[in-house]
């Protein structure tokens, strides 16, 4: 009697895989996708962490012609003040140059006659690029 039941137990078994199958089936697919789909949403946020967030161009240059006013109109008289405001401008002018697409070696120059050149080089560069860097003063009602 027991091998009479085991062809039946196992028609059984194969009907109800069968059956149940497609929708085994239907629910790993929909599971895989929701994974696959937060997966890229996790890369697509750490991606977008680790690119630098650049501003856009108009503000990049209202800092740096704010920056270049302060610096030689009025020329800090502390070392400690001039230096930050050159690094300042030296940052801005680099994020530029990068925004623009200019080729500028003023980030990995550490000697002060030679960051002086590159800074000029860079100004000069985005100049031609069509960008004015002089500071345009209001003028004051009378």
């Amino acid at each position: 009697m027991v091998v009479a039941q085991q062809p039946i137990l196992l028609g059984a078994l194969w009907v109800v895989l069968i059956a149940f199958s497609p929708l085994v089936l239907l629910f790993a697919g929909v599971r895989l996708y929701r994974l696959f789909d937060a997966i890229m949403d996790r890369r697509a946020v750490r991606r977008r962490a680790t690119e630098p967030q650049l501003q856009p161009v108009e503000r990049m240059v209202a800092d740096l012609r704010r920056l270049r006013a302060e610096l030689v109109d009025d020329p800090p008289t502390n070392h400690v003040r001039r230096t930050a405001l050159l690094m300042a401008y030296d940052s801005v002018l680099v994020d530029l140059c990068t925004q623009l697409e200019i080729p500028t070696k003023l980030a990995g120059v550490e000697a002060d006659p030679e960051r002086e050149l590159e800074r000029l080089l860079a100004e000069s560069a985005i100049q031609e690029a069509g960008i004015s860097l002089h500071f345009r003063r209001r003028r004051t009602q009378p």
